[in-house]
């Protein structure tokens, strides 16, 4: 008897517990979170990818960032050195975004992304131009369907500035 009682009450827990083993996906957008033993904090992600970018927005430890990478490949970044972004959602003026590349594939930015993720919660879609350290842009356009649930977490624990 105690124990039919209980397995609502459990299921209804786990379903709220934020942090899962696998990633799940919201339309177009996979989230993810990990818990780091070692700190205790949270990491939550929410991202997408396409066949020659992926972007997410991640909060760890209240910051927001957003990544770049090349899902196949390298964007031939070197470690610490500068390169930039332009994501431009709808009718929005173009933000210019400036980063640094964190492994040979992978660029983070941490300026801007607050306002780039507020535009993209009201968007349909977002264009994603990066640039690479020899002059060349790869653009690539996302889907900003069920953009609303994908970011909720990340809001919730991270303030958009």
């Amino acid at each position: 008897m105690i124990r039919k009682a209980l397995l609502p009450l459990i299921g209804a827990l786990l379903v709220a517990t934020p942090l899962s083993a696998a990633p799940r996906f919201i339309g177009p957008w996979f989230i993810d979170s990990t818990l780091n033993r070692a700190t205790g904090g949270a990491s939550l992600t929410a991202g997408q990818n396409t066949t020659e970018l992926g972007i997410t927005f991640t909060c760890f430890d209240r910051h927001l960032s957003l990544g770049v990478w090349k899902p196949h490949g390298s964007l031939g970044l070197q470690l610490g050195l500068r390169t930039t972004a332009t994501v431009q959602v709808d009718h929005f003026p173009p933000v210019g975004l400036v980063g640094i590349g964190t492994q040979r594939n992978l660029a983070e930015f941490d300026l801007k992304v607050g306002l780039v993720m507020r535009q993209m919660l009201s968007g349909r879609t977002a264009t994603l131009a990066f640039d690479d350290n020899k002059g060349n842009s790869i653009t690539e356009t996302f889907p900003l369907d069920n953009t609303d649930y994908a970011f909720g977490p990340l809001a919730q624990n991270c303030p958009l500035q």
